[in-house]
């Protein structure tokens, strides 16, 4: 998902002739400088240091450099476009995303590798790191209160990592410790294996973190019992324990701490929809706005120029010479455009489009994209860098199709209403279990696209996928080796005890 290379370096240009966006930001919330690299030797002398080694997990997770990761954008990206949910609008230009596009990965393509396989292990290696450190903190300044929040916190991230890992490679290894010399030749654990370190964590962070965000002063960018108790309703779902899933959805949902907003705040700084957010670091003033939204939306979106900017833009003379400032790197699939039912909200809202010029040879084409997240306005104003993890809507879903597995056609049929009125549509039709599942699935594609893989994921944990997307032209022939991602070729080659997934060879 890295922008080309140029656009990389136009775009930030093209944006501060604009209007200085780095004057105008402002510091969104005082957290303690991270510790960029978190080893076993770092000593835990005083809660300055791990406070600092705490937020250093989430600076790994957003790493600010420009390039995403799997918490800052990969997973969106590159799992939308192995589902039916994006496409890359420069084609072929650049196979690495095309072959995301047809499900046809080559072993020497180089970003499943990077963003999808080791960053989740640095954010895994670190806080086994800090669980180590804390374990061996011996000063009284490093009171119970901060140990607790440290291990929640820790134990949250490595499970957030494994989830990702395991849903994107199957089998995977589970490092507990940063002894590199065993966990570095440690072979596959089975998936069953790996949920269970991942409950295990869940549970452990439930019981540690408080139910508040005094930590960061109010601010959702460090998470608490909720943010754990959300991945923990997911997890339940994943694994088919409807009761777990939905008794643990209902907590959340039943706790009065958060609620639907308005389609237009859902993803803002803090909203009350906000379970957990992530804050990018605005180092510098390097950054405008997360790397998914610069690559989800254009870097000048048509509509909010005025009309002689946009008959500039879509002039056929200029069109050329400005597309790639004007369409995003990803733009939203046919299959997703064509699933919105008339009069949803969502899609006035949460989806743009610019109308390419009429003549040859791009003949009319609308290029439809997300625009969940603020973008910077041309005043260099409301560059907004908060990133949403987790958020209420996904637990109404959660609960609805639990309730409906468990043969509760009201309750679910209630909880899916509550996201179809939100988005301005009537209550669903469906009255029994079978009807309310497709129904539910099909608000989970249109309610959570184009954020975290939710669809590749739904449509692999419901086995859906091979009947779905082998029938786009594009991705057939189809395989259903397609589902995982290969483990990197170096990563086997430094540990014999790792095989590769089926389908990928040399």
């Amino acid at each position: 998902m890295r922008l080309p290379h140029y656009k990389s370096k136009i775009i930030p240009a093209l944006l501060l002739s604009i209007g200085c966006l780095a004057s105008a930001c402002k510091k969104m919330v005082d957290i303690n400088p991270p510790i960029d690299t978190i080893d076993n030797k770092n000593v835990f002398n005083s809660p300055d240091k791990v406070n600092a080694a705490v937020s250093g997990l989430y600076f790994l997770m957003m790493k600010n450099t420009g390039e995403p990761t799997f918490s800052n954008g990969s997973t969106t990206c590159y799992a939308g476009m192995m589902a039916d949910e994006l496409v890359p609008s420069m084609g072929t230009t650049i196979p690495e995303d095309y072959q995301f596009y047809t499900n046809k990965l080559l072993l020497s393509n180089p970003k499943p590798g990077p963003d999808l396989w080791s960053y989740p292990y640095k954010v895994i290696y670190a806080a086994n790191a800090i669980l180590e450190g804390i374990a061996g903190a011996t000063s009284p300044a490093i009171t119970d209160s901060i140990k607790k929040q440290a291990i929640g916190e820790s134990r949250l991230a490595r499970a957030f990592a494994l989830f990702y890992l395991t849903n994107f490679y199957g089998d995977i290894p589970t490092p507990m410790s940063t002894n590199v010399l065993i966990e570095g030749k440690q072979p596959r654990q089975p998936i069953d294996k790996v949920y269970q370190i991942i409950l295990d964590d869940l549970k452990a962070a439930i019981e540690l973190l408080p139910d508040n965000y005094a930590v960061t002063n109010g601010e959702k960018v460090r998470p608490n019992r909720y943010a754990a108790i959300a991945l923990l309703a997911r997890v339940y779902l994943y694994r088919q324990q409807w009761q777990e899933a939905a008794a643990t959805a209902d907590k959340l949902i039943s706790s009065g701490q958060f609620s639907l907003t308005t389609l237009e705040n859902a993803f803002e700084p803090n909203s009350k929809e906000a379970i957990w957010q992530l804050l990018y670091d605005m180092k510098n003033g390097q950054s405008f706005h997360i790397p998914e939204s610069m690559n989800l939306m254009p870097a000048l979106s048509i509509s909010m120029l005025d009309e002689a900017s946009q008959e500039f833009f879509t002039d056929p003379a200029n069109f050329e010479s400005v597309q790639l400032f004007i369409i995003p790197t990803y733009i939203l699939s046919d299959h997703l455009t064509q699933a919105f039912e008339p009069g949803d909200q969502r899609f006035n809202k949460w989806t743009d489009s610019l109308r390419a010029p009429a003549v040859a040879p791009w003949n009319g084409i609308e290029y439809r994209f997300a625009r969940k997240y603020v973008q910077a306005n041309p005043d260099g104003t409301d560059a907004h860098p908060y990133y949403t993890v987790f958020r209420l809507a996904e637990q109404y879903l959660i609960r609805a199709e639990a309730q409906a597995q468990l043969g509760d056609v009201a309750g679910a049929a209630s909880d899916l209403n509550a996201i179809r009125s939100r988005a301005g549509l009537p209550a669903t039709a469906a009255s029994s279990k079978e009807a309310l599942l497709t129904a539910i699935a099909h608000e989970r594609q249109i309610e959570l696209f184009a954020e975290w893989g939710h669809r590749w994921f739904d449509l692999k944990r419901t086995n859906k996928a091979t009947t779905v997307l082998s029938a786009i032209k594009e991705k057939q022939p189809w395989s259903d080796n397609n589902l995982l991602l290969f483990i990197p070729p170096l990563e086997i080659q430094n540990d014999p005890m790792l095989k590769q997934n089926p389908g990928y060879t040399w």
